[in-house]
């Protein structure tokens, strides 16, 4: 199976930018137990702050600060994993008077890197590449072992999105042993 990074779309102009601390969300590699989705799910909305903009584009994938999804795009990603927690989350443009709903996600991590993968002297990823039998039953995961955060979707999750009308979404294809 071919896997993808799941990026938000840079070439999108005036792009809502959330601004403001995580102090609002512990980070979920901070959690005592390990229980990711369990600290997702079990509190209410969200507030994030976004920088005012006069034509701003609310895009259906933010990757900044955390991974937010529209709606739309949701409804799309629990047809594949449906058992991944989700915490409902609010875009916040004070200026201009405007909310907007979001979906925060808290994929399963998965430690699948390769021994092909190669990193810079300062840690960072250089060369990815996967292995498909630790990702293989999922569709939609965080890649653990690496400094960055980086979220990868299958074949057939990438193609799915790719095929509806989706604002701001780029995939990357991922080497896969």
């Amino acid at each position: 199976m071919a896997y993808f990074v799941l990026k938000q779309d840079a070439r999108w102009l005036h792009a809502v930018e959330v601004i403001g601390s995580m102090s609002t969300l512990q980070r979920s590699d901070d959690t005592e137990d390990g229980d990711k989705g369990r600290e997702i799910a079990d509190r209410g909305s969200l507030p994030f702050q976004v920088r005012s903009q006069s034509r701003q584009r609310y895009l259906d994938y933010l990757e900044r600060p955390l991974p937010l999804l529209s709606e739309k795009l949701k409804r799309l990603v629990e047809k594949y994993a449906a058992k991944m927690p989700v915490r409902s989350a609010v875009l916040i443009d004070q200026e201009q008077g405007q909310q907007q709903p979001y979906w925060l996600i808290a994929p399963p991590v998965v430690d699948c890197l390769s021994d092909e993968t190669e990193f810079h002297l300062d840690g960072s990823l250089k060369k990815l590449v996967i292995e498909k039998e630790k990702a293989g039953p999922y569709h939609l995961f965080k890649l653990g072992g690496i400094r960055e955060d980086m979220l990868i979707v299958s074949l057939a999750l990438a193609e799915s999105m790719l095929r509806r009308d989706f604002m701001g979404i780029r995939v990357e294809h991922v080497d896969v042993q």
